[in-house]
């Protein structure tokens, strides 16, 4: 994880297109995609935009394939089962799909 900073929007907008990509405009009308220079952070992938794959960012931050059907049990407000561990505490890590992680500790 990084942080840029940049000293106005104009500049920070800049940044952003070079790191994740942008839909271009050339002089003749024409639209073309300028691919991301960092492929975790790249919003296009072989000249298409990578939003069809909701997945695809947590798959390249987790360096894993993920199971649909798996995943699907886990939208749910309650834990799936588990043996209670011998400390009595059990850590809960959420990584979004940008790669940002939180983690908090509870007594079982």
């Amino acid at each position: 994880m990084f942080i840029v900073v940049c000293p106005n929007t104009v500049v920070s907008k800049l940044v952003y297109d070079w790191v994740a990509g942008a839909e271009v405009e050339r002089p003749d009308g024409t639209t073309v995609i300028r691919p991301g220079r960092l492929d975790l952070f790249s919003n296009y992938e072989d000249g298409a935009a990578v939003g069809n794959d909701p997945y695809k960012r947590l798959k390249v931050a987790l360096k894993a394939d993920i199971d649909a059907d798996a995943w699907a049990t886990m939208h749910a407000t309650t834990s799936r089962p588990f043996d209670e561990p011998d400390t009595g505490k059990v850590a809960v890590k959420v990584i979004n799909d940008y790669g940002d992680e939180v983690m908090k500790v509870f007594e079982v």
